[in-house]
């Protein structure tokens, strides 16, 4: 905004300024994408203890917005959703790059750490900027919960794109299970690797020839995308958040009805009808229908 009004003090910004704004940055951006800066820009207004409006209640702005969005006529991309088929692969390809010996302890910590993160996002049904960046879990978000003989690792979100001043936490259970796709001994055995104290990010991650560092988006997607490669997957179809869509995808495979559905949004925080544009529908149950109806016109 410094760029649309230099000179002008910025905060508290006025619905004029954040029409201006929208409109400047129209050529280049969506109308979801400035959806997400006016929370940013709602979070300023937070640290400076300002009032700011919901987007609808700032008439000039919304209606900019709206505006744009018919203009653009963007169109959702949606990322690929990973499969349960492709984590078995990647988790295949991260042990065998640690058994091949060509790595350096360095590359298999990293290599560990996002499988670690992918386990987590897919099971929580996290976007990647919950398990990773700035904004990322700590480490005293966690609790592993020993019940029943099995562990049960509790996440605690109370930062996210839908929870933008901390009114509200989440608290999201991780059951242990068998296998080498277990979320809570990953999680486990990278915070072990790779100690930290409590307010340190969760996933930590060692760039070349330096100390650990809290990995970042970028480090995390273009490792995934690394590992996918190397597994004989196409990289380019997914995206951070494909493992969002993965989950969910699983969880409307695994159950049915409204308060399954009720359940799915619960977990990872929807709370609109998009949550079932994350269900990219397998081959087998869009078979289910047209067979029935087969069935029902077979002639004996």
């Amino acid at each position: 905004m410094v760029a649309v009004f230099p000179g002008v003090r910025l905060l508290p910004a006025t619905a004029s300024m954040l029409a201006a704004f929208f409109a400047f940055q129209s050529e280049t951006c969506t109308a979801s994408t400035l959806r997400t800066y006016y929370y940013g820009i709602g979070a300023a207004h937070a640290d400076e203890l300002l009032p700011f409006p919901a987007l609808k209640e700032c008439t000039e702005a919304y209606q900019t917005l709206q505006g744009i969005k018919r203009k653009r006529k963007d169109a959702v991309k949606r990322a690929h959703a990973l499969s349960v088929d492709d984590l078995v692969c990647v988790s295949a390809m991260v042990e065998h790059r640690k058994q091949s010996g060509s790595l350096s302890a360095r590359d298999i910590a990293n290599d560990q750490a996002v499988l670690a993160a992918m386990l987590l996002a897919f099971l929580g049904l996290f976007r990647k900027s919950t398990v990773c960046g700035a904004q990322g879990l700590r480490r005293k978000d966690l609790e592993f919960v020993r019940k029943d003989g099995k562990v049960i690792l509790w996440v605690t979100v109370t930062s996210s794109k839908t929870i933008q001043f901390g009114e509200r936490c989440l608290r999201i259970p991780i059951p242990e299970m068998r296998g080498d796709l277990c979320a809570v001994s990953a999680v486990l055995e990278h915070m072990i690797a790779m100690p930290a104290d409590g307010d340190a990010s969760v996933f930590l991650w060692t760039p070349p020839g330096g100390k650990p560092t809290p990995m970042s988006h970028a480090s995390f997607v273009t490792r995934m995308r690394l590992l996918l490669d190397s597994a004989g997957l196409e990289p380019g179809k997914y995206t951070g958040h494909s493992l969002r869509r993965g989950g969910a995808t699983l969880a409307f495979e695994s159950g049915d009805g409204a308060a399954w559905d009720r359940r799915i949004m619960q977990h990872g925080d929807w709370s609109s009808d998009v949550v079932f544009q994350y269900h990219q529908i397998s081959d087998a149950t869009r078979l289910q229908l047209p067979s029935r109806m087969a069935a029902a016109m077979a002639r004996p």
